[in-house]
């Protein structure tokens, strides 16, 4: 059924003056029932003069002082509209009942609440918090408790005053968009609630509005690699870190999440198998990952050996995801400050962390003139275009050449 219930306006009245505010009057919206044949007025909290509220309605207004108000006023109208079907209200008291819940149904914070206790990574979970966060920030809401974020008020306007607010405050176009990720998500989400009014025709996200930032990875040179490879560890906390850096990288830059899962029934035959638990998560088909284990990390995969189920010796089998996702992280930590200070004293670059091996694996490999399709395979990825994400660029001196064969003419 196309035709609607009602018929929504908004009025202006000014037969009671609103004191301290000479010649103003409270705007409504005015809910009109094609069934009842009568009206029902619901106060939105706003005022103004006639001269103002005729400008708003003309949809020409120019004035820099009614924007906020008009904006207001757009969107009660919106949202109004969006009740307007059979589906949900059939008589006036129908609609005031819906339009009085409708912050209490909708609200942002309980989509986001949603949406995590559905994940089962908390690194997943994680990325929604932090974006949670930002829109409070963003907003200027300390508490939680406090937060009435209605998600009828995220729309393109929401999100490009998100993005000025972050970007003013120095925020790279990533980090931005690592916040807006989620949220598209939620949105996504809501509209297919049905006791949501969000339409497919609300979705408020554009093109451009989340971006990616192509920065260059960052990897050891291969002399950095060449002057690490020879080092010898000077303490134990050194030592374990350049194992864990070497095991990484000669099992295919595999990372730490996946290291520390493998079980003890994954290695046969002087070889390892393992699922990438990323890839476990999301894909519909996964690919178990064979490793061969090289002469340079036997040595390396004894000592750390375990007593449980688990290969190495960081989990076991009574932790649970989170506890398993914090442990994962701690020792990450614990093997980038290491390799800190193994770059200090060997003059190498110092923000080096864990995840270069890694990128230090697949940019030296496609560096050598390796293909990327097998390259790319090597590191567990399902399609060859992720490769780029670890790909370091051709090193300075070779971009500088490139320029130098630009003057042979």
């Amino acid at each position: 059924m196309n035709e609607k219930p009602f018929a929504i306006s908004l009025k202006l009245d000014t037969r009671q003056e609103i004191e301290g505010f000479k010649n103003c009057g409270s705007v409504y919206l005015r809910v009109f029932s094609k069934i009842q044949k009568r009206p029902t007025f619901i106060y939105i909290n706003e005022y103004c003069t006639k001269k103002d509220f005729d400008n708003i309605m003309s949809g020409n207004t120019t004035k820099s002082h009614l924007v906020d108000l008009d904006l207001k006023m757009q969107s009660i109208r919106k949202q109004a509209e969006r009740f307007n079907d059979f589906s949900k209200a059939k008589t006036l008291n129908q609609f005031k009942d819906v339009w009085k819940n409708k912050n209490s149904i909708t609200l942002l914070k309980h989509y986001y609440l949603e949406i995590q206790n559905n994940k089962l990574r908390d690194n997943t979970k994680s990325f929604y918090e932090s974006s949670y966060k930002a829109i409070l920030k963003f907003k200027g809401i300390e508490d939680d408790k406090n937060d009435n974020i209605n998600v009828l008020d995220v729309d393109s306007k929401f999100i490009d005053d998100f993005k000025t607010f972050y970007t003013k405050q120095d925020k790279r176009i990533n980090t931005i968009s690592a916040y807006l990720r989620p949220l598209k998500a939620v949105i996504k989400y809501a509209i297919n609630d049905p006791n949501c009014p969000m339409t497919k025709e609300d979705f408020p996200f554009k093109k451009g509005h989340i971006q990616t930032e192509l920065v260059k990875r960052k990897i050891l040179s291969s002399e950095e690699l060449k002057k690490l490879q020879k080092y010898k560890p000077t303490s134990e906390t050194r030592q374990r870190a350049y194992d864990w850096f070497w095991m990484s990288y000669y099992l295919g830059g595999v990372n730490m999440n996946d290291l520390l899962r493998i079980k003890k029934k994954d290695i046969e035959n002087n070889s390892i198998y393992f699922y990438r638990k990323k890839t476990v998560d999301v894909a519909t088909t996964v690919v178990k990952h064979k490793k061969a284990i090289l002469t340079e990390i036997e040595n390396t995969l004894e000592k750390y050996k375990g007593r449980g189920v688990y290969h190495f010796n960081r989990l076991n089998k009574n932790m649970d995801d989170k506890e398993i996702v914090s442990e994962i992280k701690n020792f990450t930590k614990l093997i980038s400050k290491g390799l800190k200070q193994i770059a200090k004293e060997i003059d190498i670059n110092q923000s080096i962390s864990f995840g270069w091996a890694r990128h230090s694996y697949s940019t030296h490999l496609l560096r050598q003139g390796n293909d990327k399709i097998k390259v790319s395979q090597s590191m567990g990825h399902t399609n060859p275009k992720t490769i780029e994400n670890y790909w370091g660029g051709f090193e300075d001196e070779e971009m500088q050449k490139l320029q130098e064969m630009s003057r042979e003419i």
